[in-house]
């Protein structure tokens, strides 16, 4: 089981994928391979916070200070739909939310989002309806 922390950077990772991939390939770094070990060891089901840290750190060098909490933001619920560690985790009950199908991160998608049903980055699966 992952600590808040590390399941809240997984959320971001997962939620944020394709921006953070093209941040760390169009960097002097050139390559995403931090990000795909973050993607391979959650298939795995292996322990993540030691690659979510390398993952973070990789994302500071490319000049983002905040690194991958920078995808998380600051002070309960956000925009970019994660939690923030230490805030009470209520969901919305209208409308319905999509949770994390592999129950690894906070990552949390509206059904109704533009971009069609989100799917998660480690798995390929969609997001789950949560409970109403």
């Amino acid at each position: 089981m992952l600590d808040e922390e590390s399941a809240l950077r997984l959320a971001a990772a997962c939620a944020h994928e394709s921006d953070i991939r093209a941040r760390l390939r169009a960097s002097a770094l050139g390559t995403a391979t931090s990000l795909d070990a973050v993607l391979t060891q959650a298939r795995d089901d292996r322990q993540l916070p030691g690659l979510l840290e390398a993952l973070h750190r990789m994302l500071r060098a490319t000049g983002d200070r905040r690194g991958l909490d920078a995808y998380i933001g600051a002070g309960g619920r956000n925009d970019r739909g994660l939690f923030t560690a230490g805030v009470d985790h209520v969901l919305p009950t209208e409308p319905p939310v999509l949770l994390c199908p592999l129950q690894r991160c906070l990552r949390h998608e509206s059904p109704d989002a533009p971009t069609g049903a989100p799917r998660c980055a480690v798995n390929g699966d969609p997001l789950l309806r949560g409970e109403d």
